[in-house]
């Protein structure tokens, strides 16, 4: 996976105001527009970080770099999601169906628990990343 990265430039020191040049006005005045400055600063590194955050840009940015290895790649994850996630709803109900019927203390036998694991655990864990992994794509294709 790749990231793009916005550093901005190093940004010269603030002068130190010497006593006795000014006048107060002139020093508040001075002071502000420093102020001023610092805060325009801040509102470009937000404005970069918010640029940076926005992961449907990344993930469209990636298929767009990956597009001529992987031709329509985004479009094929939009198409598949569903039956993905058709899977791991009709896993998690099966879950839920099996856990209600069950006796509260079902699970306290380590066979018991270990066969449960089993058949459900690494099933439902994987097919959850993939969805986390095929949604993003699938959202960016658009």
């Amino acid at each position: 996976m790749h990231f793009q990265f916005t550093v901005a430039p190093p940004t010269p020191a603030l002068p130190i105001p010497v006593a006795g040049h000014a006048t107060g006005s002139d020093t508040s005045v001075e002071l502000l527009r420093q102020m001023l400055d610092v805060q325009r600063e801040h509102l470009g590194f937000l404005q970069a970080q918010a640029a940076n955050a926005d992961a449907g840009t990344r993930w469209k940015n990636f298929l767009t770099r990956w597009n001529g290895e992987f031709p329509g790649i985004g479009r094929q994850c939009k198409e598949v999601l569903p039956a993905v996630e058709r899977a791991w709803l009709g896993l998690i109900h099966e879950l839920t169906s099996k856990l209600r019927e069950q006796p509260a203390d079902e699970l306290e036998n380590e066979f018991a628990l270990a066969e449960f694991l089993d058949r459900y655990a690494t099933k439902i864990g994987q097919l959850g990343l993939m969805i986390s992994q095929l949604g993003p794509l699938a959202d960016a294709a658009g």
